[in-house]
């Protein structure tokens, strides 16, 4: 058992390095759906450092993006949700209007469909 524990250990410290180590940022949500299953909202479960210099957003462990960024268009809430319902990652670029930032994105499913986590990877692109 503690020998499973310090593999599990190890396999974390690593993941974590390489998030923190990436020049994109990284984020980890879980999709909030209402009783017909649309996605209205979404929860940040974890981020890297860089997270908050290309989205600007700080703070946002734990809270939902309609706190963070209440008009946010509903394209990005679909989106996620989209992923977290197929399993078909998606590579995009867009303009978040509130934020006043364009981001190149890369997202995707991880854990089992049940959990609803999306991991996204991306780069705030509004200077090219």
């Amino acid at each position: 058992l503690q020998l499973k524990e310090e593999l599990a250990k190890k396999a974390t410290d690593k993941y974590r390095k390489i998030i923190n180590s990436m020049d994109e940022g990284f984020c980890l949500i879980e999709i909030i759906r209402d009783p017909s299953g649309a996605c209205v909202d979404y929860k940040y479960v974890e981020t890297n450092p860089v997270f908050e210099l290309q989205t600007g957003l700080k703070d946002v462990t734990g809270k939902t993006v309609n706190e963070l960024v209440p008009d946010l268009e509903p394209f990005w809430k679909e989106t996620y949700g989209n992923v977290a319902s197929t399993g078909e990652s998606i590579r995009f670029e867009d303009y978040a209007q509130p934020m006043g930032r364009w981001f190149d994105v890369n997202s995707f499913r991880i854990d089992s469909p049940d959990e609803q986590h999306v991991a996204i990877i991306f780069k705030e692109i509004t200077e090219r």
